[in-house]
């Protein structure tokens, strides 16, 4: 392992909702190709993609 690299913390890597603090996200695939990710819970949107994805934090 590279002395400059840091471990990895798994739990960093979790989405999460901002609205409700969901970990459960759907995944829904759009006519346009964009992929929009919806937590599970609540249904609010997360995050989307077409090329890169976008996270969305609304605090």
């Amino acid at each position: 392992m590279d002395k400059t690299s840091k471990p990895i913390d798994p739990a960093a890597d979790v989405l999460s909702c901002s609205k409700c603090g969901g970990k459960t996200m759907l995944i829904y695939i759009e006519e346009d190709g964009v992929q929009s990710v919806k937590c599970a819970s609540c249904g609010d949107l997360v995050a989307y993609t077409s090329e890169l994805i976008r996270i969305l934090d609304k605090t």
